[in-house]
């Protein structure tokens, strides 16, 4: 089964320029949705929110989901 990973984020996020830079550096597929009022409408209140396989993961479980799949700023770090 491919995972399907949306990140919701803003433009002036930090955390959210830092994950979807880890993403980008393992080649990790996700569509990013960066509109505010879709991510009122689902109640989310902060970014990035991170649904993988319509889990629902805020920025602590993002950080825990990139450690358990070891993915880090350090491109090739993959195992």
């Amino acid at each position: 089964m491919e995972t399907k990973i949306v990140l919701y984020s803003t433009n002036t996020c930090s955390r959210c320029k830092i994950v979807k830079q880890i993403l980008n550096i393992h080649n990790v597929k996700y569509t990013e949705i960066t509109d505010v009022d879709i991510m009122k409408e689902k109640g989310f209140n902060e970014a990035p929110i991170m649904e993988i396989n319509d889990k629902t993961l805020d920025y602590g479980d993002i950080v825990e989901w990139l450690k358990e799949n070891n993915y880090s700023l350090i491109r090739g770090d993959k195992k």
